[in-house]
């Protein structure tokens, strides 16, 4: 049985210091005789072992070692060298068998080549060591960016703060209108950041997914430049954009597509110099059932050094370079992106010089629909609502969230009933005459009742508005699952908070059908 696994055995007699061949090379074979003296052996081995291993080899396995391991009854004893065979060395493991019921003075000397088990031993090894080093990068990089972070959330709140207090003090109105600007543009930074964070931890742990539907790609870029246009007015920019589109209907992410162009276009304003130009050109570049898009965002801002460039796309990197720009935001957009486009199965890459600007290129290819639900729907970015004369109710459990709804409704001539909870919603809806609210915003997080739980109650209810009224989630849980869960429960739409009041009143128009008289002007996103 021992025969089958190794290459060479001997039968040691410590007693008289001998040993017995009973399978070996033959090269030892033609060495050796059959029968003679242990310590002959050990020379012959030691002629073809490691040199850096000799010694231990011969101290481990020497008459007086193996003597040792008799007396402290050690059965199995041994360990793995390298060996020469002809000219190379592999990896063989050596034993000593010892069974003093058999043969108390006797015991088994084995050699078994184990080249292929420590090869893959030693990979397994190199694999855990690059795990291990990763971790203490990632662990040091992760430091260098709760330390960046701290500061990078920090400073938008205290303009927040600040900036609150000072207006409260303002009597003149184009100061107290310049204040409430500048606090609402720190909001939004703040906002960034939180999203950023929340992107990357859910990249981390592999929960990141893609929400794909039937989309109109044209109305998904023009909806995400409708913000960029006006900021490069504001900011004396030059958006140079061109659209060249066959097929538009296709199947997609629009929510991540337009992230992808955020991440691109917002980076592009930020380190363009006001005069600079932001170009965006976006090409269909083959037709069929995937058509293939190029989309390329270029700059002429400050780029990027040549040292940079390759950590682009890590996590928590920035470039640290003197500027006359400071360098605002995590660190972690850009491996959002590339995670995205990587999900997608796209291609994107960058160019950049120091001085003259970047370019990215995005090439996507997605599906074609070939019979649009909708082919003449008009774009939801350009089209307006009025909501004058709904009766809405609204849940939401904080006075604040509540306050600023309700007078952002109003403003815009909704009537608003107001429930602080899931139960007291569904109370109210129940003890209404049907059909007397044109729609329902539940909040999710609410005591007693929360909103999927409402939005359940709401249509099992007996009465004909119940399964045709419009139920729309706003919420702070801003996930796939989060959204997947509020439609499971029968809600029509899902509007993250912070709150765009814009898409809040698109989101109403659309499902109450409010399409036929203009909209009232609309505040700032709330």
């Amino acid at each position: 049985m021992l025969g089958n696994s190794y290459y060479a055995l001997y039968r040691v007699d410590c007693s008289d210091g001998t040993y017995e061949m009973i399978k070996c090379t033959t090269s030892v074979r033609n060495t050796l005789p059959p029968k003679g003296e242990y310590n002959a052996l050990l020379k012959i081995v030691g002629e073809v072992i490691e040199p850096s291993a000799y010694e231990e080899f011969c101290h481990s396995f020497s008459l007086d070692g193996i003597r040792r391991l008799i007396r402290n009854h050690i059965q199995d004893f041994g360990g793995d060298f390298r060996r020469r065979f002809g000219e190379e060395y592999r990896w063989v493991n050596a034993r000593v068998l010892f069974d003093e019921t058999l043969a108390p003075d006797e015991v088994v000397l084995c050699f078994r080549e184990i080249e292929q088990e420590k090869q893959q031993q030693m990979e397994e090894r190199r694999v855990l060591e690059g795990a291990l080093e990763l971790a203490h990068h990632n662990e040091t990089a992760k430091q260098a960016f709760f330390s960046s972070m701290s500061h990078d959330m920090r400073t938008p709140l205290n303009a927040i703060v600040g900036l609150s207090e000072l207006a409260a003090g303002y009597n003149d109105t184009t100061r107290l209108k310049d204040a409430l600007r500048k606090i609402n543009n720190a909001s939004r930074q703040l906002l960034s950041l939180i999203n950023d964070i929340l992107d990357m931890s859910r990249m981390e742990q592999g929960k990141m997914m893609l929400n794909n539907h039937e989309f109109d790609l044209k109305a998904c870029l023009e909806e995400c430049l409708e913000s960029f246009r006006f900021q490069a007015y504001t900011q004396k920019r030059v958006l140079d954009v061109k659209l060249e589109l066959q097929d538009t209907r296709l199947l997609g992410d629009p929510n991540r597509i337009t992230q992808i162009l955020n991440n691109l276009l917002s980076n592009a304003f930020k380190f363009t110099p006001e005069g600079g130009t932001i170009r965006l050109h976006v090409t269909q570049i083959d037709k069929g059932d995937f058509a293939r898009y190029k989309i390329v965002v270029a700059d002429t801002g400050i780029g990027m050094s040549a040292d940079f460039l390759p950590h682009l796309f890590e996590p928590y990197s920035r470039e640290m370079r003197f500027s006359a720009r400071q360098s605002i935001g995590t660190g972690l957009g850009m491996s959002i992106t590339k995670n995205l486009v990587s999900q997608m199965k796209g291609e994107l890459q960058v160019e950049s010089t120091q001085g003259k600007g970047t370019t990215f290129t995005l090439v996507l290819s997605l599906p074609v629909v070939s019979n649009p639900a909708d082919t003449a729907a008009p774009s939801l970015a350009r089209e307006e609502y009025s909501l004058q004369g709904r009766h809405i109710l609204l849940a939401e459990d904080n006075k604040v969230n509540m306050e600023i709804t309700t007078e952002l409704l109003q403003m815009n001539g909704v009537e608003v009933t107001q429930a602080w909870t899931g139960r007291e919603a569904v109370d109210a809806f129940a003890a209404s005459v049907p059909f007397q609210f044109d729609a329902i915003l539940l909040d999710m997080q609410m005591p007693e009742m929360d909103g999927c739980e409402a939005a359940r109650h709401i249509r099992a209810l007996s009465r004909p508005d119940a399964p045709v009224i419009p139920i729309i989630a706003v919420t702070a849980n801003a996930f796939a699952e989060d959204i997947a869960a509020t439609a499971a429960a029968g809600m029509n739409a899902h509007v993250s908070k912070p709150i765009d009041f814009r898409l809040l009143c698109r989101t109403l128009g659309r499902l109450t059908g409010s399409t036929d008289a203009p909209a009232q002007s609309a505040p700032p996103p709330a």
